[in-house]
């Protein structure tokens, strides 16, 4: 019960206050079936003035039947006698949020400690104590953790309420009924528990009474015997009340209750009960003792290695919380370490056999492993711990997403690269690459996962670790085996991938060197004799399984460092670097070259090739002495020629035929470039330049399918970038027009703006050229009519395997001489010719669908050859050379997304060359070319107009409309290298066209007068073909363009316009209302334009019918009025007068969705007075009058009265 002295008594609000404290009790009970009050006396024990569940009339007490009636209606502590501040503090306590919850327990107990000295104060605290004590057995998230930390702060603070009122409480409000459901016993029981965990955490049950520990103690007993899922708190619970009651207590109180786990032994003991027993071995060792432990468990102490049989069936118990983790196994693992039991014993005979069991082990022996893994200290420890079991559990449960296993997998990996990165340890490193390795199995088994795995070990390796690893691996190619490395069999493949996933990350340069130096032997050479004058000549190899992926690899390895990132290196390092590294390679190839006696070629060298391979040589070896010793703040020439001339000479080795024409055009180009520049203007010449020869070079090479070819030809063409003229970019453009374009030879180009201009003359260059080969593909897979028009013996030519299908088919009817007469043909009848008729029709849907195959097959290689192609066009887009290359790229671009716009399976190219473009536009300053200047680029613009009427989709429209304000601010900006008077010869021939613009502003009107000509073209005639949305992009996006708007108003205006055409006009009217543009204009200009607007859009509301309305023209008015009311409110508030306002509301309720949002956002930027005070008023009069009017109609039938005949007047 509450205590009496130290405050107020606790009472209910449906309870009088008794005078004496020991009397005979009355309770009154309502009869259901009467409805009267009924008497039941009863001797009841004696109550102190404390808290009361039931109501109690004395008997001595007059009482009379209003009094008794009245409290019998109000049995209960009623809410409403509770401040509502109070009570709404219950609702925070299961808010999801700690923060939340911890300040409402602190409000809470602030306001109990407000009402302490008023007289409410005791059915405030007992109303507190009830909800808080029904509160643990809620359902709702949250509500137990915020109602049991209120629980135990109101206890700690308020010493009135006992341990006896809260257990009390507890069976009253906690009690299983058996209308309950399963849920709800099971929230009930739960309930109880964290009632006996509150009053521990308080610390209020170790200062009452000492039986009342007992009575909980056998409450923790019991419950988990009713619910299971119980065991944890109430085995947490019992640890709590061990370890903190005194020797004398415990024997008395708790251990009578606890005696039967205490000593069953282990045969029948549970992990629970062994916690139990680890806890009182540590708090209460006069009771369990040495001796009791030896008695009741064999051997001292409990977990010792005596005990491991016993402790591994534990542990394998202790599963079944998957996938939570029992208490028992963190206290064995401290236990393990405390005693230096020894990791690897304890592993062996307790964990390991956990792997050989279901997922719930398995998941328990991971958990264990992630919990040992701090403590390992030697390689030695960890080979014996990452056993092939657990290695084997690693890589089969991280594949699946759905795997129960998953989880716990990837944590365990995550915490082995942790503890290897932490250890600085070489030794432990291999010992784990070993591991993950050789177990189990083969190193290929579980190949893309074990291959992820190791790569994140290898990622954290010490250089050390890695060039030791990397020899390792070598040495296991060549053949010999080593016990660091112990693989049972040949895997030379996967080893060569491995020494490419090395490479990625190696830091050391006489590494990566030597990694790909061993590579190409093994790639292009086979040992004869064993030599160590030579590097990796050491060792024949057993079997040559490896070659083709040493190629492979050695392929990937020179790709790759490429692109390799070495610390604090500036770009022009990075590159001399990986030129060293190239350049270390092909001297040791050339050293093997020369040493026939050890090694030989697996593709011999002809002379011819032999002599051409020296020649590269002499002159890489050339390039390399001058560069020495010189710092350069840049990527020059030569160093773009000795790249290309060192891949090149590595090509040799597998494609030496095609390579050797290449070369030759590379040497002569080489020395055209290597010429000064004076010389080479002297030296006139019909040859072509020699970027456009390297170019082609670079385009040709582009169709290998290899990633070094293309990351080496897009390094070489970006360094050679500068030197790019309009014949060399012609060969690319070739290579990536549209069969369309190719084949409209008679037609002008879609941008062609110079009529003298030369075509690229495609027979200076080599014939063999891939442009070419990719040209003929094309139109052999595109131009379906010249089929017809072969050649008979073209017809002829079928297909074996196709004849060989027909004569199958046909069977008998097949094998039929050519010779024979029409005469000697078999006849067949009806049925016979049915069943023919199916087997052929089988033959030629084959001979289709094969035919359809590759012809998919063929437009995919030129799709991807065009695609890398674009990456050469992209870098000249993001740094053009000159005007007249970025005229010429704007055209290429333009019709790769053209094509691609319209055909699937070139969306790729779309993408590629879209960015492009964007990349092209981006670009502020050019620099002049002599082949074009201003007037060029006014007939860009006009060509850019007229090509925006032949295409359909809006996208590209945009993309050209995007492209003409680039041409024009080309046109209108300054250019670098631009001299600002005519060329003599420009001025001859233009003296009679003295109105030419030359200068910006001239420019600029021209501009203007085109923009205007073509936007009365989109209005005003029928046949046009050009698109709203061309100037709507324009409009936006340049200030120039605002003198339109008068056009625009005037189209606006006239009712003699086709509709469409006004909605137009009201659509670019908003664009050009931009606010970045109005900001710039005069204001008396913008002010004379808004208010011809407003009262222009006055006019066009006011004439609207409602019944009548044009849906696209009344949104386009209103979107544009909504624009103008936030550019320049007060010129819209001029036109809302009484007329505007009357109109709007009757137009309101026939305008569509969108178009009423629209008008709302106008209507609420007035105020109510100006927006409704009005219509209102009006309306109010109307609707006054109107009824004034029928009353006089009905009296006028009548006789009223002159009173009523006064008020009606």
């Amino acid at each position: 019960m509450l205590a009496t002295n130290s405050g107020p008594t606790l009472a209910t609000d449906s309870e009088p206050t008794l005078a004496t404290d020991k009397m005979p009790m009355v309770e009154l009970m309502v009869d259901r079936r009467r409805g009267s009050p009924t008497e039941k006396v009863r001797n009841t024990e004696t109550y102190s003035s404390g808290i009361v569940f039931r109501f109690l009339v004395g008997m001595r007490i007059n009482v009379n039947k209003s009094e008794i009636m009245a409290h019998v209606q109000k049995p209960r502590l009623k809410a409403r006698s509770i401040d509502k501040d109070i009570l709404e503090l219950f609702w925070q306590l299961s808010e999801g949020k700690e923060p939340s919850r911890i300040a409402a327990v602190s409000e809470l107990v602030s306001k109990l400690l407000q009402k302490q000295t008023k007289d409410e104060f005791a059915t405030v605290l007992q109303y507190v104590l009830q909800r808080l004590v029904k509160g643990l057995a809620s359902g709702r998230k949250f509500a137990r953790l915020g109602y049991s930390m209120a629980l135990t702060q109101v206890l700690r603070e308020f010493e009135m309420i006992t341990v006896e009122d809260v257990l009390q409480m507890s069976e009253k409000c906690l009690t299983l009924k058996h209308n309950l459901t399963k849920s709800e016993a099971g929230n009930v029981t739960l309930g109880k528990a964290f009632v006996c965990l509150t009053l521990m955490q308080s610390g209020r049950l170790f200062k009452g009474s000492k039986k009342l520990v007992q009575k909980v103690v056998t409450l923790l007993v019991y419950l988990p015997r009713e619910k299971t899922y119980l065991h944890p708190i109430c085995i947490r619970a019992l640890s709590m009340i061990i370890a903190t009651v005194n020797t004398k207590v415990f024997e008395k109180y708790v251990y009578p209750q606890l005696q039967d786990q205490l000593t069953k032994g282990w045969q029948s003991a549970t992990p629970d009960d062994i916690l139990l027993l680890d806890v009182c071995c540590q708090h209460q060792m006069e009771t369990v003792d040495k001796d009791f432990i030896k008695e009741h468990w064999d051997y001292y102490p409990l977990i010792c290695p005596k005990n491991y049989q016993h402790i591994s069936r534990i542990l394998m118990d202790s599963s079944l919380k998957f996938p939570l983790v029992h208490e028992i196994v963190d206290i064995i693992i401290k236990h393990v370490i405390s005693l230096e039991l020894g990791v690897q014993t304890f592993w062996s005979e307790v964990v390991h056999d956990l792997f050989d069991g279901n997922v719930k082990r398995q998941h328990l022996g991971l958990t264990v492993f992630g919990k040992l893994l701090p403590h390992i200290r030697t390689a030695e420890e960890m080979h014996g711990i990452l056993s092939p079991d657990v290695v084997l559990c690693l890589m089969k449960h991280t594949q699946k997403k759905d795997d129960p296993l998953m989880a716990i997998c990837k944590q365990v990996v995550d915490l082995l690269i942790a503890y290897v990165k932490s250890s600085h340890n070489k030794e432990m490193e291999l010992t784990v690459f070993s591991s993950l390795v050789c177990n189990p199995c083969s190193p290929t088994t579980f190949g893309s996962q074990r291959k992820n795995i190791l790569g994140s070990f290898v990622a954290i390796f010490s250089d050390e670790t890695i060039k030791e690893l990397s020899s390792l691996l070598m040495l296991h190619i060549s053949g010999k085996k080593t016990g660091r490395l112990p693989l049972d069999g040949d895997y030379s493949v996967w080893a060569c991938s491995e020494l490419n996933n090395n490479l990625r990350v190696c830091k050391d340069f006489d590494l990566r060197v030597s990694v790909l130096q061993f590579l190409c032997l093994h790639a292009f050479f086979k040992i004869k004799t064993v030599s160590d004058m030579l590097k990796h000549c050491d060792v024949i190899p057993a079997t040559d399984k490896h070659a083709s992926a040493s190629s492979i690899h050695f392929t990937k390895s020179l790709a790759q460092m490429v692109t390799f990132q070495p610390e604090k290196a500036t770009k022009v390092e990075k590159f001399e670097i990986y030129l060293h590294l190239l350049y270390e390679v092909i001297q040791y190839a050339d050293k093997l070259m020369k040493s026939p006696d050890v090694v030989s070629m697996k593709n011999p060298f002809t002379e011819d090739i032999q002599e051409e391979w020296d020649k590269v040589i002499d002159v890489v070896n050339k390039m390399e002495s001058s560069r020495k010793g010189k710092e350069s703040s840049s990527v020059g020439l030569k160093e773009a020629f000795e790249l290309l001339y060192m891949f090149l000479a590595l090509q040799m080795f597998t494609e030496a035929d095609s390579v050797i024409p290449l070369l030759m055009d590379v040497h002569v180009c080489y020395k055209k470039a290597s010429q000064k520049r004076r010389q080479s203007m002297h030296k006139a010449s019909d040859d072509p330049h020699w970027m456009e020869v390297i170019t082609e070079v670079l385009v040709s090479l582009l169709s290998q399918n290899s990633n070094l070819t293309r990351v080496v030809t897009r390094t070489v063409f970006k360094t050679l970038a500068d030197h790019t003229t309009r014949d060399s970019l012609a060969v690319i453009i070739k290579a990536i027009q549209p069969k369309k374009v190719r084949d409209a030879e008679d037609e002008e180009d879609v941008l062609s703006f110079e009529e003298e201009e030369e075509e690229v003359d495609g027979d200076k260059m080599d014939t063999d050229s891939v442009s070419d080969n990719v040209e003929e593909e094309e139109e052999e897979e595109e131009d379906d009519s010249d089929d017809e028009n072969e050649d008979a013996s073209d017809v002829d030519e079928v297909d074996n395997s196709f004849r060989q299908t027909v004569q199958a088919a046909l069977g008998d009817a097949g094998e039929v001489d050519d010779d024979d007469d029409d005469e000697d043909l078999p006849d067949f009848t009806d049925e016979q010719m049915f069943k023919l008729d199916d087997k052929l029709a089988e033959a030629f849907r084959s001979l289709k669908k094969g035919r359809s195959k590759e012809e998919k097959e063929k437009k995919a290689q030129i799709v991807t050859f065009k695609t890398r192609v674009l990456d050469l066009v992209g870098i000249l887009a993001s740094n053009p050379p000159s005007i007249g290359i970025s005229i010429d790229l704007l055209q290429a671009v333009l019709q790769v997304m053209e094509s691609g716009d319209r055909l699937q399976e070139e969306q790729v190219l779309y993408n590629k060359a879209r960015q492009c473009l964007s990349d092209l536009c981006h670009q502020k300053k050019m620099t002049a070319d002599g082949g074009v200047d201003k007037h060029n680029l006014f007939s860009v613009f006009l060509n850019l107009i007229q090509y925006s009427r032949k295409v359909t989709s809006m996208t590209m429209v945009t993309h050209i409309s995007n492209a003409c304000l680039f041409v024009i601010s080309l046109l209108l900006n300054p250019l670098r290298g631009e001299s600002t008077d005519p060329s003599p010869a420009k001025t001859r021939s233009n003296k009679s066209h003295k109105s030419q613009p030359n200068k910006q502003t001239d420019h600029q009107a021209a501009v203007v007068d085109v923009v205007q000509s073509s936007l009365s073209d989109l209005l005003y005639k029928k046949d046009h073909r050009l698109h709203v949305q061309f100037f709507d992009n324009m409009l936006k996006k340049k200030k120039m363009f605002w003198p339109l708007w008068d056009t625009l108003l005037q189209v606006l205006q006239d009712d003699t316009v086709k509709l469409h055409s006004r909605t137009q006009a009201c659509s670019l009217l908003s664009a050009l209302l931009n606010n970045l543009q109005v900001k710039e204009l005069n204001q008396e200009v913008w002010q004379e334009f808004a208010g011809q607007l407003a009262m222009a859009l006055k006019e066009i509301i006011l004439t609207l019918n409602a019944e009548k309305l044009k849906p696209m023209l009344v949104r386009e008015v209103f979107n544009l009025t909504f624009r103008l009311f936030i550019m320049n409110k007060p010129a819209v508030m001029k036109i809302f007068d009484s007329e505007m306002r009357e109109k709007l509301n009757t137009l309101k309720a026939k305008l569509d969705t969108d178009t009423r949002r629209i008008f709302n956002k106008i209507y609420s930027q007035f105020p109510k007075e100006q927006t409704n005070g009005d219509v209102h008023l009006e309306k109010k009069k109307k609707t006054k009058k109107q009824k004034l009017e029928k009353k006089g109609n009905d009296c006028s039938d009548s006789s009223p009265s002159p009173a009523k005949v006064k008020k009606i007047s």
